[in-house]
């Protein structure tokens, strides 16, 4: 399992978790190689879709694993912490990670899970697994790094962050130096079941 921090990019064959998800977005596109994931934190406005997008698309672009897109997931309290506001929540959801799946030229299906729809409360830990029919099982529970490990992450291929310094400057790629968490403890888990959404 790779988890990814705040603004973290990641990719891992099987297993990608995300600490913390409130007002951010679980954002997961399945491949035939893999899971390419990041940890969208903020970015609930319209203008910030095609700049995010368009990072983490030049992330799996540029991937060595890239492999055949098959499904696009995003997980979040869409209705209650993302800050869509007052509009149309499953439309807006749906605008933000079909900008996502426009930066990697991915066609098909998109599938959201509201986290609000669930009994776990904010923040959460949000987990998928890659099936082998290239779908994921999502498990979440309530967030708490009691009982985690962590190492360091220098540079790696498979685990990168992004940064914008301001907002007339494009959102970039850098690699990540930093601790981040690499084991949680098991159980107390649920799985939820997404919905279709494109």
């Amino acid at each position: 399992m790779r988890y990814l921090g705040e603004r973290h990019l990641g990719f891992d064959t099987g297993e990608l978790g995300f600490p913390s998800i409130r007002g951010c977005q679980a954002i997961v596109y399945v491949t035939s190689a893999g899971l390419f994931g990041f940890h969208n934190f903020g970015g609930a406005a319209p203008d910030d879709w095609a700049d995010r997008g368009a990072a983490f698309g030049s992330y799996v672009n540029a991937h060595t694993q890239t492999g055949a897109g098959k499904a696009l997931y995003g997980v979040c309290y869409a209705t209650s912490e993302r800050g869509y506001g007052t509009g149309n929540v499953r439309k807006l959801w749906l605008a933000e990670l079909s900008a996502f799946a426009s930066a990697v030229r991915f066609t098909g299906s998109i599938y959201g899970y509201d986290l609000d729809r669930s009994a776990v409360p904010t923040p959460a830990l949000v987990e998928l697994t890659r099936t082998p029919s290239h779908t994921c099982i999502i498990q979440v529970k309530a967030w708490s790094k009691a009982g985690s490990t962590e190492k360091s992450v220098s540079g790696l291929a498979d685990h990168k962050t992004t940064y914008r310094p301001n907002t007339s400057t494009p959102t970039s790629v850098r690699d990540l130096t930093a601790t981040v968490i690499d084991t949680m403890p098991t159980g107390g888990y649920t799985t939820v079941y997404p919905e279709q959404l494109r």
